[in-house]
């Protein structure tokens, strides 16, 4: 395909750079300004007629041009489009050309990306929609386990017995909306409330209508949740397996903490002696040990266990692994899907037990996404349409500028000290609460009003339109904290007044 490139001068090396891609014979046309922003319909033509432009497939315009493509290609007669934003994105865009309709108002990285989650999306709805039909799963109510269903994404909810109800059914209620498909009650360890578990079980089948499981050692606790229709229990060793006797709810078998070689082997037994006893839906979990205390070990185990058993269903926790290592867990979720993907795993389960932590079941539930797509592919989990790059950049974004011209600039350092705040009288204090941004208006030291949202740019567009700001120093201030409360809102960290985010 043969494709126009037009640009500004400042942009032109970048451009040049980044439109180097297979299968795409691009040219660049560098128009006599510094920026593209500056484009007119007129010039673009001007400047494309000089190079006497025929035989082009497309005409991408830069991005952010104010103007419509369509007065472009009707004097040029090449169909003429938006390209994108910035020209780190040419890539993307120029790898998929004929893959996705341009447009002329939505710049094509934006397209694309959009595109690119609407197709992952369909894939992931195909491959729910074909392991239904092709059988040899189970299901949790209307959630398939095992077969050609993807692994499953549980959360537990930690030391649920010692939760309200109200702040059970919100955590409940925050892990759905952010991709969990199993509720997992997680009771406390060395303590038993028999009652409180089939309550709570009760209450998550109630109000969010989606397969609840239990997590305890407590046979009383196990047969509590059981009368009150868990669907799922975990975790039972030889003893409990022996004592449960309820087939009714599918049962996650644990074995003792042997080798690995003796692990695998008893798992086998306890699932075998398990079917005997008329259990139907078993899941074998072979518990992922930590890192540096048998990590290794417990893998090799997962891996022995599906190629001695392919149809077994196997259970997955990432918590040992995440909750005991003191680094960012959406790289470490992605690796551990990933193998879970290739070890054939049903059943994912995570637990947001510490701050460090929290987030863990949206990151889980991306991760085991990114997979699926990756296997129907048949391919890395790259480019697809679906990331977990929370922190860092797939490609660095590089503004345009023009160094000789700043060289002969006069320069004003920074000033550390100074400025002015707040109004005299009045000043706000900005915390992150939840789920969105607060800056509470302070007056003669009493609260008179609250300001709050989701974003930075539009907490100040509703302080400044009310005049509340009284100079450029505390509108700076201002901006200023709310931008770092929006950043740790979105990454999941602490937010502290005239403290550093990072």
């Amino acid at each position: 395909m043969r494709v126009l490139l037009l640009t500004g001068r400042l942009a032109a090396p970048l451009v040049r750079k980044y439109s180097r891609v297979e299968g795409v014979e691009a040219e660049v046309v560098v128009a006599p300004i510094p920026v593209a922003t500056f484009l007119t319909p007129s010039l673009a033509v001007r400047e494309l007629e000089k190079k006497g432009v025929k035989g082009y497939d497309l005409l991408l315009l830069p991005g952010m041009v104010r103007f419509d493509p369509g007065e472009v290609e009707r004097r040029l007669g090449i169909p003429t489009y938006r390209g994108p934003k910035h020209a780190a994105d040419l890539p993307l865009v120029l790898e998929r050309l004929g893959e996705v309709e341009l447009s002329k108002e939505v710049p094509a990285c934006e397209l694309l990306r959009e595109e690119m989650r609407r197709r992952a999306e369909e894939v992931l709805r195909e491959v729910e929609r074909r392991a239904r039909e092709e059988g040899g799963a189970f299901f949790l109510g209307e959630v398939g386990v095992g077969g050609a269903f993807p692994p499953r994404v549980m959360a537990e909810i930690p030391d649920a017995p010692l939760l309200s109800d109200e702040e059970v059914l919100d955590r409940a209620r925050r892990y759905l909306r952010e991709g969990a498909e199993i509720l997992d009650v997680g009771m406390v360890a060395g303590r038993e409330f028999p009652e409180r578990a089939g309550e709570l079980v009760s209450l998550l089948k109630e109000e969010c209508r989606v397969p609840v499981s239990i997590d305890t050692r407590s046979l009383a606790e196990m047969r509590r949740a059981a009368e009150e229709g868990a669907d799922l229990i975990l975790s039972l060793d030889r003893s409990a397996l022996r004592r449960f006797r309820n087939p009714e709810p599918a049962v996650v078998l644990v074995p003792p903490r042997l080798g690995p070689g003796e692990r695998k082997r008893e798992l086998l037994r306890l699932v075998e002696e398990a079917r005997r006893r008329g259990f139907e839906r078993v899941v074998a979990d072979p518990v992922l040990e930590p890192l540096n205390l048998g990590f290794l070990a417990s893998v090799r185990v997962l891996a022995e266990l599906r190629e001695e058993d392919p149809s077994l269903p196997l259970l997955l926790g990432v918590g040992n692994v995440v909750e005991l290592c003191d680094a960012d867990s959406p790289g470490m979720l992605a690796l551990l899907a990933g193998m879970g993907m290739e070890a054939g795993v049903s059943l994912l389960l995570t637990v947001e037990a510490s701050d460090k932590t929290r987030g863990n079941v949206a990151e889980l539930r991306r991760a085991r996404d990114m997979m699926v797509l990756a296997r129907e592919r048949g391919s890395p989990p790259k480019d697809l349409g679906l990331d977990l790059l929370l922190l860092k950049e797939k490609r660095r974004r590089e503004e345009t500028h023009d160094r000789a011209q700043e060289a002969s600039l006069p320069v004003v350092e920074e000033r550390r000290e100074g400025g002015s705040r707040v109004r005299a009288g009045s000043y706000f204090r900005i915390r992150v609460e939840g789920e969105e941004i607060r800056a509470v208006l302070y007056r003669g030291g009493r609260a008179v009003k609250v300001y709050r949202g989701k974003t930075a740019e539009g907490i100040c567009r509703a302080i400044l339109e009310e005049g509340v700001v009284g100079d450029p120093g505390q509108a700076a201030y201002l901006g200023r904290e709310l931008q770092k409360a929006e950043v740790a809102l979105r990454t999941g960290r602490s937010y502290v007044q005239e403290g550093e985010v990072f």
